[in-house]
């Protein structure tokens, strides 16, 4: 308990240090005053996003407040005083709109100023010129939001290097996401699962495709339950300014890490049509070891392995869509994906085994080359309408995405010491996936400030499995080996129905709402004929309360019960052969986590920077952790089973900083404690652990467009259920400059400078011990040139910063 007690009291202290900066004294609040209202285009009435409102005092025009506008085109500025003012709303490319003549009063302290229309210039539309983009990072209470574009350790890079790159997401050897520490974390595509969302398919989504990724931690009942930990939602590119824009990009690095793509965009004041299409080459070259200690009444022997690999090949996507507005208040958009991979992965394992005095006893060669093809095909069908009443919506989606993954490989072991037969082997896992997505959310205003937001959802998901081993016997025929032979079969539908109720007093918001998930597991495996079902209905209440004490603090109290199903490869009995004397397999029968989370937030801004702190607790049951048997024939067994509970604890904080004109830095750390109670045949494996881990950017902004970025990451130590995880720390530097009037960047971009990226772990039992490292990839150097056009303006690229129109969670 006493690592509660110090997590506490360091949350407290930094945010104390903080809330001392000027004009946060203590005392009663003063009276405040609102203005509010919506900037829109005149011709389509489209909502502008980053547009500038600036409020004026009427005596001398000097600058009250200001601020810029939300997705929807919103404001609400805060003034401190009563008195005469107006207001001006800019957005070049945009003819300047003034506001006279808004009192403010004791008996008015708040205006609505409705929508404001501003008309195009066409005097700057014709400019064509690319300048700074949006901040690298947002901060909101209920979701952090990280733009791609500014992080240069990005370019050249895919899914899983952004996810890597955000504070406390990390990303595992097997490209497994977690975070703040937990793997129960659902990854969507632009607001809605996908078949992009997999381990392998992020390594292959390319980061010049994506606008966005956003981390919401505390979910309210409006987005599906799953995921202990919250929701990473990453947002492809689709832009909103009018006429043609895009962007060409093409790279090359070492090792092979070759590519080029496109992104179009053609908007008018009825269609907006946007497409985009990427190839890349890129191959990926690790390496690991391990030694494994058995030990027996009387006896010792050991394992030592070491692997090489070159994984990766020819990967593509083509996404192309469209958006239709009519009559101001309906959009209907209409979109399709296709992401092909081709890929040759080789795999070579050096075994060796001593004896009880370390004597070398046997050493065999063990080979693997895998080719695999993985078609990835999404299609979806959105309607969204808008109402008279400002706030109310009704949201359609309905989405359908197949997915189908083969993988064959050729398997050959040799002798090198020692007596045992060579071996000749072949592996096949053959694998079909199918989702439906049927989704409705709606919105309605009520009086006194009230909201009601209501929706259900379905998701229909079929899943095919096929995986055999066959050796090659003496007389020349194959043979599937016993126990490696299975048709796995996974049929999952949830239905699910929400409500939520919030409101807005002076200065409080509030959000509560119930969240109802009805569903139907059907799992059927031809290993020992198994069939299970798990049928379950869960009910999920969530709540938030927040105070805005000015424009400057903003304090935040969350709650959501919560649910993390098994994913299917923790379901699926095998995997891969790859090595044969250790397996990762599946357990069918798992059961379901469930989470209780509670959060405090603390949001902080200053004229040149933000802090976003919170300290969270986790009540969890029915654990999941992955653990390591010995079999009978000395194998190691690794496979996943439910424990008791666990209790965590934890803080984070999120900064960003400009010190100097030139010089911006921004990062964040997760510092987390945890106590987990359970046991397994008999085995203790409750574990307790205190970890973290960060990461900070340094950017400098040099003379002549040059930029320089270096970013560092570290990972504690953390305790596990048998063993623990060992530390890990990387360095990556970047440097780009930009061309042709800022049109174009070149970039380039070192990760892992000083090749300390391995993953490492320690595991413990009574019946061995293990030392086992990896790397996936080794140091890489990544050269990047990407060009911009369109008809857009200076603002504009400032305000827009890589555009983005729809898909982030708050539209679903």
């Amino acid at each position: 308990m006493r690592y509660f007690t110090v997590i506490l009291i360091l949350w407290g202290a930094l945010n104390t240090t903080y809330a001392q900066k000027p004009g946060m004294g203590g005392g009663a609040p003063p009276t405040t005053y609102t203005v509010t209202g919506k900037i829109q285009d005149a011709g389509t009435k489209a909502p502008l996003e980053y547009a500038t409102v600036s409020i004026y005092n009427a005596a001398d025009s000097s600058l009250a407040t200001g601020s810029i506008t939300d997705e929807k085109g919103n404001f609400s500025l805060v003034v401190k005083k009563a008195g005469q003012y107006y207001v001006v709303a800019s957005f070049l490319g945009y003819l300047e709109q003034n506001v006279g003549s808004v009192k403010l009063s004791p008996d008015l302290l708040s205006v609505n100023l409705g929508a404001i229309m501003l008309k195009p210039d066409s005097e700057t539309l014709n400019e064509v010129e690319v300048v700074a983009e949006r901040s690298q990072m947002q901060m909101q209470l209920d979701k952090k939001v990280f733009t791609v574009g500014k992080d240069l350790s990005n370019a050249g890079g895919t899914a899983v290097d952004i996810l890597d790159n955000i504070p406390s997401v990390q990303v595992d050897v097997d490209g497994n996401v977690s975070l703040r520490g937990s793997g129960n974390v659902q990854i969507f595509i632009d607001g809605k699962p996908s078949g992009l969302s997999g381990p392998d398919a992020l390594r292959f989504l390319q980061s010049d495709q994506i606008e966005r990724v956003e981390v919401v931690t505390n979910p309210s009942a409006r987005y599906s339950a799953e995921g202990e930990v919250g929701i990473i939602n990453i947002i492809l590119k689709k832009d909103r300014k009018q006429g043609l824009n895009g962007s060409v990009s093409i790279n090359t690095g070492y090792p092979h890490n070759h590519g080029g793509g496109i992104t179009l965009n053609y908007r008018t004041k009825h269609v907006n049509l946007f497409t985009s299409y990427n190839l890349n080459y890129r191959k990926n070259i690790g390496s690991g070891f391990y030694r494994q200690e058995f030990t027996g009444a009387d006896t010792l022997a050991v394992l030592e392995a070491d692997r090489d690999h070159d994984r990766g090949g020819l990967g593509s996507t083509f996404r192309v869509g469209s958006d239709f507005f009519w009559k101001d208040k309906n959009t209907i958009t209409i979109a399709g994906l296709y992401s092909y991979r081709q890929n040759t992965n080789n795999t070579d394992l050096n075994y060796q085994n001593f004896n009880s005095i370390n004597e070398l006893t046997s050493s065999s060669l063990r080979s693997e080359e895998e080719n695999e093809t993985s078609n990835n095909f999404e299609v979806e069908l959105n309607y969204n309408r808008t109402f008279n009443k400002k706030g109310q919506e009704f949201v359609n989606v309905v989405k359908f995405f197949v997915d189908d993954d083969i993988e064959i490989g050729d398997i050959t072991e040799n002798a090198i010491l020692g007596n045992a037969n060579n071996l000749t082997q072949r592996t096949g896992n053959l694998e079909y996936e199918k989702n439906w997505l049927i989704q409705s959310d709606y919105i309605h205003p009520l009086p006194f400030g009230l909201k009601l937001e209501t929706g259900a959802r379905i998701t229909l998901r079929t899943i095919n499995n096929n995986y055999y081993v066959d050796q090659l016997e003496n007389n020349g025929e194959w043979a599937t080996l016993p126990g490696f032979v299975d048709t796995f079969n996974y049929q999952e539908n949830i239905y699910a129905a929400y409500g939520i109720l919030s409101g807005k007093y002076e200065k409080f918001s509030w959000q509560a709402g119930l969240r109802t998930e009805i569903t139907d597991i059907d799992i059927s495996s031809a290993v020992n004929d198994t069939e299970v079902q798990k049928n379950y209905v869960g009910f999920f209440p969530s709540a938030h309360l927040s105070y805005a004490a000015n424009d400057k603090n903003t304090f935040q109290v969350s709650y959501s019960r919560r649910l993390s199903r098994p994913r299917f490869r923790e379901l699926l009995p095998f995997s891969n052969y790859s090595d044969s004397r250790n397996f990762r397999m599946g357990n069918p029968d798992l059961d379901p986590e469930y989470t209780n989370s509670f959060e405090v937030g603390y949001l902080r801004y200053w004229k040149t920077g933000s802090l976003l702190s919170s300290v969270y607790y986790r009540y969890r049951t029915g654990v999941t952790a992955r653990i390591t048997q010995i079999d009978a024939d000395g194998l190691a067994v690794n496979f996943p089973v439910n424990l008791s509970e666990e209790h965590s604890v934890g803080v984070e904080f999120t900064v960003s900083q400009t010190l100097w004109k030139i010089w911006t830095i921004s990062g964040g750390t997760n510092i987390f404690y945890f106590e987990r109670n359970g046991s397994f045949e008999g085995e203790d494996l409750g574990a307790t652990s205190l970890a973290g881990n960060m990461r900070f950017t340094s950017k400098w902004a040099l003379p002549k467009d040059f930029a320089v970025q270096a970013a560092v990451m570290y990972r504690s130590p953390q305790k596990q259920s048998q063993g623990r995880s060992l530390s890990m720390t990387s360095l990556d530097i970047s440097a780009s400059k930009d061309l042709f009037k800022k049109k174009a960047t070149i970039s380039i971009n070192v990760r892992d400078v000083f090749n300390t990226r391995r993953w490492r772990s320690e595991t413990i039992t009574s019946e061995f011990t293990r030392y086992n490292e990896f790397q996936w990839a080794t140091r890489q150097v990544i050269l990047t040139f990407s060009y911009r056009f369109g008809t857009q303006t200076k603002q504009q690229k400032r305000n827009n910063g890589g555009g983005g129109d729809g898909g982030g969670m708050d539209e679903f």
